[in-house]
């Protein structure tokens, strides 16, 4: 295995590359970036590195299997970053101008044209906000996948990468939602709960009710304060209670 410095290119160039999306949209959709990093402070290098093999086999298909297998990938090259070097945007436009290219613009550029390709730019090849980082960014957000599901599920991280994908909808509820972001005892609860008993996942009437159900029991409960089985008894009320409700 050959590994690499992890680089990241220069703040002007992060400028200038964000302030010259319409004038690049030809780069962005075939011609690429080397010429320019060859010209420009493209190679500030960390003290850290990464393999840069799993990289290369990442599948730009968009289904749930490719988004788990592609969120281990990205781990598996770059699990030497810490989650505060992982928001830096800096790191990300390098590998989706250059070494995740491909990728990139097959996964979310392919199809589209004018105003609805310079957004996808913007939003997939940049990572200067927390949405962008944890949710949009072409790379970042398959790192972030694999964080979010190991802190919540240290135990069986693609266990967890498989229930938060079993939809979109999935995903926003588990990691995207704001609350629960910042609250892991609940999501580490909730995924526990979809694990131990799989009726919950084959609907999304039904998760969708034990949510309901959450909201009501969870409310103005101290999930930090309580015990992990304390967590996993509230979760499994709000499932029975969910299966009631949708028997009745």
């Amino acid at each position: 295995m050959s590994l690499n410095k992890v680089l990241y290119v220069g703040q002007a160039v992060a400028d200038q590359l964000i302030d010259s999306i319409d004038e690049n949209v030809d780069r962005y959709s075939s011609e690429g970036f080397q010429d320019l990093a060859e010209q420009g402070n493209w190679e500030i290098a960390t003290n850290l590195t990464y393999d840069p093999g799993p990289l290369k086999e990442l599948d730009p298909a968009r289904t749930a299997e490719a988004e788990i297998n592609n969120s281990i990938l990205v781990w598996r090259s770059l699990s030497s970053l810490t989650p505060s070097l992982a928001t830096e945007n800096r790191i990300w436009i390098r590998f989706t101008h250059l070494e995740c290219l491909g990728f990139s613009q097959k996964r979310w550029l392919e199809g589209k044209t004018g105003e609805a390709l310079t957004k996808a730019i913007r939003a997939h090849f940049f990572a200067d906000t927390r949405t962008r980082w944890r949710d949009d960014n072409a790379v970042s957000r398959l790192w972030w996948n694999y964080w979010i599901a190991q802190r919540l599920m240290p135990e069986d991280p693609e266990k967890a990468l498989s229930i938060i994908f079993r939809s979109t909808d999935m995903r926003l509820n588990t990691v995207e939602r704001p609350g629960l972001f910042i609250r892991p005892a609940i999501s580490a609860g909730i995924l526990r709960t979809f694990a131990r008993d799989e009726w919950v996942l084959a609907r999304e009437e039904r998760w969708r009710n034990f949510m309901t159900e959450l909201n009501k029991a969870g409310a103005g409960k101290v999930f930090e304060a309580m015990k992990e089985t304390e967590i996993d008894q509230l979760m499994n009320r709000c499932l029975d209670r969910a299966k009631s409700a949708l028997a009745s």
